[in-house]
């Protein structure tokens, strides 16, 4: 039974075909030591058997939503949103997990913020089709920022979705994902909530993020990020006035750079980055 007296989390979690990890992330959502959550897995149309696993764990918080396949990951986010009963929305990929004190962390530091936005550091583990063969926090391949954290932002997506936390009201003010971006939702999102609020960050690795070696997805397609890259920015033109004008520019130039960015030699690309991004590592 849900506690009325403590603020509840709805925890979004997006599945296709994800029989390989979802038990493993809802196992990590009911481990959490903040217990007050319901967890809306946002089906997009499967067809392996990730439905019956879901439907055989015996917990009344956890809510199964069919949906037709889209094949955008924001559509069944954008359901799951629509869905949540809770006073904070938190953000799950089927393939991650989170750390059993994630929760309760997350919560407490945005009522001692009183902030409406958090994120914080993931592990990151690289896996081939067998085993994990690297492991590094997200923070070493991505500055993390927080307060006003727009122009930072606008240049690197550096927030990861499945350590997101955010107050559901933002969403009726600022809409949901965008349909039209396959890769780039939730930064597109980002931007819209983080152009008038100071976004909270968590310096603390409180979730395991995976990046599959073998993954053939869209998210995988590098010209389809960066051409949502170089859209998202745009939509930004008019926001940036007299001399941030020259900011937003440089910004949009080094996205269109980036379609010959492979090409380039090993040290010319490590340059650029360590300017761009003032770091040594990248994702």
């Amino acid at each position: 039974m849900l506690n009325k007296n403590i603020e509840l989390v709805s925890v979004v979690i997006p599945t296709y075909n994800s029989s390989k990890t979802i038990v493993c992330a809802i196992n990590s959502v009911l481990k959490q030591t903040y217990q007050n959550f319901e967890i809306i897995v946002c089906d997009d149309g499967s067809t392996d058997s990730t439905k019956d696993l879901i439907l055989a764990i015996n917990d009344k918080r956890i809510t199964w939503l069919p949906g037709e396949h889209s094949g955008l990951p924001a559509v069944p986010r954008n359901r799951g949103i629509d869905q949540a009963n809770g006073e904070w929305i938190a953000f799950l990929d089927s393939d991650d997990e989170w750390l059993p004190y994630k929760l309760n962390v997350q919560v407490n530091s945005l009522k001692e913020s009183g902030r409406f936005f958090s994120y914080h550091d993931m592990e990151v583990q690289y896996w081939d089709k067998y085993r994990c063969y690297k492991i590094e926090q997200w923070s070493q391949m991505s500055t993390p920022h927080y307060g006003m954290v727009h122009n930072k932002l606008l240049k690197k997506n550096f927030i990861v979705t499945s350590s997101v936390m955010v107050e559901k009201r933002l969403f009726w003010i600022y809409g949901y994902m965008s349909n039209r971006y396959k890769v780039s939702h939730d930064w597109d999102l980002w931007l819209r909530m983080a152009y008038a609020n100071e976004i909270d960050y968590i310096g603390m690795p409180m979730g395991l993020l995976r990046i599959h070696k073998s993954d053939k997805s869209v998210i995988s397609d590098t010209h389809i990020r960066r051409s949502e890259s170089r859209q998202v920015v745009r939509k930004w033109k008019d926001y940036y006035r007299g001399s941030e004008k020259n900011y937003y520019y440089k910004i949009l130039l080094y996205y269109y750079i980036m379609e010959i960015f492979d090409a380039l030699p090993a040290v010319l690309r490590n340059r650029i980055r360590s300017k761009w991004y003032e770091q040594e590592k990248y994702k």
